[in-house]
C-alpha cells in the first residue's frame, strides 16, 4: 500500500524535520535507470 502526501501535509507532519528525517531519500543517476522499470499504479 502506498500513499502520496502533498508538501504541505508533509511539512505539517514534520516529515522534513532534521537530521535525522523521517522520509528516507533514495537517490539515483543516469547508470541506475537501467534498473529502473514502469509502475504500472499510475
Amino acid at each position: 500500500m502506498t500513499r502520496e502526501v502533498s508538501g504541505a501535509e508533509a511539512e505539517a507532519m514534520g516529515w522534513f524535520e532534521g537530521p535525522p528525517y523521517t522520509v528516507a531519500e533514495h537517490v539515483f543517476d543516469e547508470d541506475d535507470r537501467k534498473a529502473c522499470e514502469p509502475s504500472s499504479e499510475l
